[in-house]
């Protein structure tokens, strides 16, 4: 298949973005191919953040573009903020809620 191509590495991330339901191709492998995988990492990352707020149609056009336009760079402080915001924040509910429960 694509595999053939890519080291382990590159391989481990390919077999993430299928899991993320990105349609592994043969485009999908070159450009993962590419780019270093600190970069191909923060891609998957975006990736994921966008996924989870509903913003994505196609993420394989996601990643490709987010790759080769270099949007990994322009991703700002105040995006992971928020995404840090969000994830303790479901986490602080879910803490209420269990402490709320025991009393």
């Amino acid at each position: 298949m694509y595999y053939q191509s890519i080291n382990k590495e590159g391989k481990a991330q390919v077999d993430e973005l299928d899991s993320l339901g990105v349609r592994i191709n043969s485009t999908v492998v070159k450009v993962v191919k590419a780019n270093q995988k600190e970069d191909v990492g923060r891609a998957i990352a975006l990736l994921k953040s966008r996924k989870r707020d509903g913003y994505i149609d196609n993420p394989a056009g996601f990643l490709v573009a987010a790759l080769k336009q270099n949007w990994v760079s322009e991703v700002s402080k105040t995006e992971d903020t928020q995404a840090t915001f969000r994830y303790w924040g479901r986490h602080d509910t879910r803490i209420r809620l269990l402490q709320g429960a025991g009393s």
